[in-house]
């Protein structure tokens, strides 16, 4: 297979995101070049299933295709633990009904998704 690496731009700021690796120094950042540049976690989950290179993404992007093996993890043994989302928002927002809706949805979500994965 030919390497193709797949890079991802970010939306608001068309930047290319660099991949991280945690070595004993400490994270290392890099600056991967490759033919194809996306701008979803699901285009970048796809090409990774079409088996056109690999792709750095989060874990929780991509847990329900690593179960069956549809993904394999490469390079765990650098990859970087992250703590989950966090949302700050001025107090009086905390009544807007479409704010406590989101963080609802956030705690049920990430709730369902530790409990079915054993986390």
């Amino acid at each position: 297979m030919a390497r193709i690496d797949r890079r991802y731009r970010y939306i608001g700021s068309r930047r290319i995101a660099e991949w991280q690796f945690k070595v004993p120094e400490g994270i290392v950042k890099v600056d991967v070049t490759g033919s194809l540049i996306v701008n979803s976690t699901s285009a970048l989950v796809h090409a990774a299933k079409g088996g056109l290179g690999i792709g750095w993404l989060f874990k929780s992007n991509i847990e329900e295709d690593l179960r069956p093996g549809h993904l394999l993890r490469v390079l765990q043994d650098f990859s970087i633990e992250r703590p989950g989302f966090f949302l700050y928002y001025p107090k009086a927002n905390a009544r807007i009904e479409i704010l406590r809706i989101f963080i609802e949805f956030m705690k049920t979500s990430g709730a369902r998704r530790r409990s079915s994965h054993g986390a």
